[in-house]
C-alpha cells in the first residue's frame, strides 16, 4: 500500500508540473479511435459515422468504461512526458547478464 500511495503522489506531482490533464473531448476522441481500430481488426472499415457515434456514446455512458478510457488517455500523456524528459542510458548486455540484472532488481523491489 505504501509503494502504491508513493507512486500516486509522484505521478500526481509530475502531472501537475507538466500540466497533464484529461478532458471529456479527449476521452471521446479516444473512444472513437479505439472503436475504429477494433472494427478494422475485424475487417469492418466502412462503418457509418452514425453507428460509430452510437457505439461511442454507449461506451461513454458506462462510468467504469469512461474511467478506464480516461486513465488510458492520462497514461498516454504521461508516457509522452517521460519520453520527452527522461534520458536513457543504454547498455548492451548478453541474455544471461540481462536475466541476472532483472533477478537482482526483483530482489531489491521485494525487499523495499
Amino acid at each position: 500500500m505504501d509503494k502504491g500511495l508513493r507512486y500516486q503522489l509522484i505521478e500526481a506531482k509530475i502531472a501537475e508540473t507538466n500540466n497533464v490533464e484529461v478532458n471529456a473531448e479527449e476521452v471521446k476522441e479516444a473512444v472513437f479511435t479505439a472503436i475504429k481500430d477494433q472494427l478494422k481488426m475485424y475487417g469492418q472499415s466502412s462503418i457509418p459515422e452514425e453507428t460509430l457515434q452510437q457505439i461511442a456514446m454507449s461506451a461513454l455512458q458506462n462510468q467504469e468504461e469512461y474511467n478506464r478510457l480516461s486513465y488510458q488517455v492520462f497514461t498516454d500523456k504521461m508516457l509522452a512526458v517521460f519520453k520527452e524528459n527522461v534520458k536513457l542510458n543504454e547498455k548492451e548486455v548478453t541474455f544471461d547478464e540481462f536475466v541476472d540484472l532483472i533477478t537482482e532488481k526483483n530482489k531489491e523491489l521485494a525487499e523495499a
